[in-house]
């Protein structure tokens, strides 16, 4: 079951988002479940986390999404040239100088997917997921 698209409410910082209750289908349910769990905190849940809920005036919803990481291509080319040189000399030195911006973005795309596949392949998809249309909710 994917969580992509899901909403959830944040009980952890900006960068670290966690919410006990897991994911919910829509922002609304998301917003209810958040208003409840910082209105009315369990016992449980202060005592194990040592927060002050006094203080809490909002909070933060937002929508999951993949984590989107593309290859750069100009740090492969100067990989490339680099390597060149070390084993040509000076003979390399203006080797791919001229790759252009629209070159360096079909290298790009290329090397992402090419990344992509290895990861299905390898199965080392992400474990973790980024926040998009994040709204700060006042109590």
């Amino acid at each position: 079951m994917t969580i992509k698209g899901k909403w959830m409410y944040n009980t952890g910082d900006e960068e670290n988002w966690q919410c006990d209750e897991g994911e919910f289908d829509t922002k609304e349910e998301a917003i209810k479940h958040g208003r409840e769990f910082f209105l009315n905190p369990s016992d449980e849940y202060l005592e194990d986390n040592d927060i002050d809920h006094e203080g809490v005036s909002s909070f933060n919803v937002g929508q999951i999404a993949d984590v989107t990481i593309r290859i750069n291509p100009w740090s492969a080319i100067e990989k490339a040239q680099e390597d060149a040189c070390e084993q040509s000399g000076e003979w390399a030195d203006k080797w791919l100088n001229k790759v252009s911006r629209e070159e360096a973005n079909e290298l790009s795309d290329m090397l992402t997917k090419t990344f992509w596949k290895w990861i299905a392949k390898s199965g080392n998809q992400p474990k973790f997921f980024t926040m998009e249309n994040v709204e700060e909710i006042k109590l």
